[in-house]
């Protein structure tokens, strides 16, 4: 629960400077519910919890993808950039994905600033 107090609310409210941070996730579960229809998967949620404790929070979809890449050596802003590369996604709305979540994980402590990303 530490983490949550310790998240920097200068650094959730300022979109700049979340992509300019560097990231570590904390261990976590990762649970999405998808339904089949129409001969098609269709992903309706994907949320984040830590087991036996409280919290959990939503994980857009598109931004999965970023925070399996997510390294505390890279800054938020290269690990979109690749991730789109890799992926094919669109890199604005990968981007507004991945900024409504890291936000979300940050504040709720799923996310922890990397020492490297410190001055």
């Amino acid at each position: 629960f530490l983490r949550i107090f310790a998240a920097d609310e200068a650094v959730a409210a300022d979109d700049e400077r979340l992509l300019g941070e560097h990231f570590r996730l904390v261990d976590h579960r990762l649970r999405q519910e998808a339904s089949y229809r129409d001969g098609a998967y269709t992903v309706e949620l994907t949320g984040v919890e830590i087991r036996g404790m409280p919290l959990n929070a939503r994980v857009e979809a598109e931004a999965v993808h970023v925070l399996a890449r997510l390294d505390d050596s890279t800054s938020l802003a290269d690990v979109i950039d690749r991730t789109a590369r890799e992926t094919g996604l669109e890199r604005q709305a990968l981007e507004r994905a991945t900024l409504m979540t890291i936000r979300r994980l940050y504040e709720r402590g799923f996310l922890v600033l990397s020492r490297s990303s410190r001055p």
